[in-house]
């Protein structure tokens, strides 16, 4: 990046203060370098968090972005109404939420909506809510394979869960969660050698999930640090969320 100080306003004066302040030039250079490092669209699932804003998510539209992640329900009412084909909301819905989420997926038929669960407890009382619904929900399950921030291990008792899903009424088992932010602020051997090191168990989870015979047809893996590791891989959504708007920590 040259030294021009791009940042500032033409007409300072013109701008009421406080005001947010988008360099659209910046933000479209960022999706196509997204793009390019994925060499796939149909690879990428990006996070919202970082901007919640649908200019931006129609932005990643144009780039024929369909696949989008999401942290809270408003987000993921703000993304379905730029008509978004395909809705994860990457925590798993608790409380007051479960029923927002599912009257979201009401309101949207054409629209697929997912989320995600770690626990029996909150997979039964989804069941439950949702055996009188009209659409079906992706579930995914949140996989901790050593971040600590959420999700269940990837052992026998993630396999069993996948199970229960799989026997679900108006849930599909969409596959497995994995963010491994463990790894941010490495240099990027070390943040291989982490990422890789850590997705062995999840390897091992899809090959004794398949071996009794149910098939784990999506992984949804990392965040912004680890997103050049993830697309070493085969058959594993990309998830970056910071990319959008750097900052001085990245």
């Amino acid at each position: 990046m040259n030294n021009e100080m791009w940042y500032v306003p033409k007409d300072i004066e013109a701008i009421p203060s406080p005001a947010l302040l988008l360099f659209k030039d910046r933000v479209e250079a960022n999706i196509q370098r997204l793009v390019e490092i994925a060499g796939d669209v149909n690879r990428l699932r990006p996070h919202v968090k970082t901007h919640k804003m649908t200019e931006v998510v129609k932005m990643h539209q144009a780039y024929g972005i369909q696949k989008l992640k999401c942290a809270t329900i408003a987000e993921a009412e703000m993304v379905a109404s730029c008509g978004v084909s395909d809705i994860l909301l990457a925590y798993q819905p608790v409380g007051p939420n479960q029923a927002r989420l599912i009257a979201l997926a009401e309101a949207y038929p054409r629209l697929q909506f997912g989320c995600l669960v770690d626990n029996e407890t909150v997979l039964r009382q989804l069941q439950q809510k949702m055996e009188t619904a009209v659409n079906p929900l992706n579930v995914w399950i949140d996989i901790d394979n050593g971040n600590g921030r959420t999700g269940i291990a990837p052992d026998e008792q993630a396999a069993n869960l996948a199970k229960q899903i799989v026997d679900s009424n108006n849930l599909n088992f969409a596959g497995l969660h994995v963010y491994d932010g463990q790894f941010g602020g490495l240099n990027f051997d070390e943040r291989k050698n982490g990422s890789d090191k850590a997705f062995k168990s999840v390897e091992r989870l899809v090959k004794s999930l398949e071996q009794d015979g149910v098939a784990v047809e999506n992984i949804v893996a990392g965040g912004s640090p680890t997103f050049p590791v993830h697309t070493l891989r085969q058959n594993v959504d990309l998830s970056p969320g910071t990319y959008i708007f750097w900052d001085a920590g990245y």
